[in-house]
């Protein structure tokens, strides 16, 4: 499950850095809007969660509709909506997977500030123009990899696991997501509305 949001070539919204993003990372819970029309496998979108509010959703293999980031922080002023941040951050999500980029998530530092973005293999570099998320000054991207990889083995009925297999991996001191294999491991059997959302209470900004 994924994250994630911002751009190496500033892409995104201006005006980020005065304020502040609070977003929930939640694997697990099947969405109530509606999936888009040419749907395929793992395709991101955004739509309305079933607790209410815009939320980033990914067509899983087995588990069909998985909410990834619910939108809620609301203290920007127009046209910096909630919902518009929604669509942005989802297409972007959406574009890298339909150019067959989205492979793995690195987290990474950029000019002093920490960074998920996407690598097309596993000890490559960020892709030009391929920052996810920007996090504020603090925050380590590590961290949120790892939290992001527990709770969809949570939700999908797997173990934790500690050592050996698993779907993040170092190298050369930097930390890679496998985004196929994590999306491909949800069980539907456990996707139910009943997941609490994790609260990552990290604040993000577009660069």
């Amino acid at each position: 499950m994924l994250i994630i949001p911002s751009s190496l070539a500033r892409q995104g919204f201006e005006d980020y850095s005065s304020g502040k993003l609070s977003l929930f990372l939640f694997v697990g819970a099947l969405a109530i809007g509606g999936q888009p029309s040419s749907a395929q496998t793992q395709k991101f979108f955004c739509s309305m969660s079933r607790e209410g509010g815009p939320a980033t959703f990914v067509v899983t293999e087995l588990a069909g509709n998985v909410e990834l980031i619910r939108w809620q922080d609301d203290s920007f002023p127009p046209p910096h909506t909630p919902q518009q941040r929604c669509v942005i951050v989802s297409q972007r999500f959406q574009r890298f997977y339909s150019n067959g980029t989205l492979k793995f998530i690195k987290a990474a530092i950029l000019r002093g500030e920490p960074i998920l973005c996407v690598a097309t293999f596993k000890g490559g570099p960020c892709l030009k123009d391929g920052v996810l998320v920007t996090f504020k000054r603090g925050t380590n991207p590590e961290i949120i990899l790892e939290q992001i990889k527990d709770n969809a083995r949570l939700a999908s009925g797997k173990p934790v696991l500690l050592s050996g297999d698993s779907e993040i991996s170092k190298v050369n001191g930097e930390f890679y997501l496998d985004v196929n294999s994590l999306l491909g491991g949800v069980n539907p059997s456990n996707s139910s509305s009943s997941s609490s959302p994790f609260d990552q209470n990290s604040d993000i900004w577009d660069q």
